[in-house]
């Protein structure tokens, strides 16, 4: 059934939500922000929500405009969560009722985030072409280089058109 975040029995809200996922029994959405609504909303039964505040996380205040499209979890029964927004990475141990800033990349977007295989993935745009950086699930602070995305070819990928993935089982 149809939930209208902002609605009638509902938390504060009501913006276009980007992304949703399920993990640890918990259900997460985000999406786009404004200046008087920086929030995620938390579900354990997905019909009542929570906003999550988000406002006074480290830099988001200067990235809030690109909304939040990457969102991911370990899954399973972890509590880890990240988000990312802009260059901005944020990170989350308690099923994302709380969250900090985790890492920055500089002078990148991230697109979309990604764990599989005891990786964090992550999808960014640097001077307009898609990479992909990883971390271990040991220290998801310490990325990989940026790796350029090739065709078929072993051509560089250009553009921005390279703004989801999929991974399991250790592929992405």
């Amino acid at each position: 059934s149809e939930i209208n975040i902002g609605g009638s029995n509902q938390p504060t809200g009501n913006l276009k939500q980007r992304t949703v996922l399920w993990a640890n029994n918990v259900w997460i959405t985000a999406g786009l922000l404004t200046n008087s609504n920086k929030y995620i909303y938390r579900s354990t039964n997905g019909t009542t929500w929570t906003a999550i505040d988000i406002s006074g996380l480290t830099d988001i205040g200067s990235v809030y405009t690109n909304g939040i499209y990457a969102l991911t979890s370990v899954g399973g029964n972890a509590a880890k969560w990240w988000f990312g927004i802009g260059g901005k990475l944020y990170y989350s141990s308690d099923d994302a009722a709380t969250w900090a800033l985790h890492a920055t990349f500089t002078g990148e977007i991230i697109q979309d985030l990604a764990f599989t295989n005891n990786t964090l993935v992550a999808l960014v745009k640097h001077g307009g072409n898609p990479h992909l950086r990883a971390a271990a699930s040991s220290d998801t602070t310490d990325f990989s280089d940026k790796v350029q995305l090739t065709d078929s070819n072993n051509q560089g990928l250009s553009g921005n058109n390279a703004k989801r993935m999929a991974a399991g089982a250790g592929r992405v």
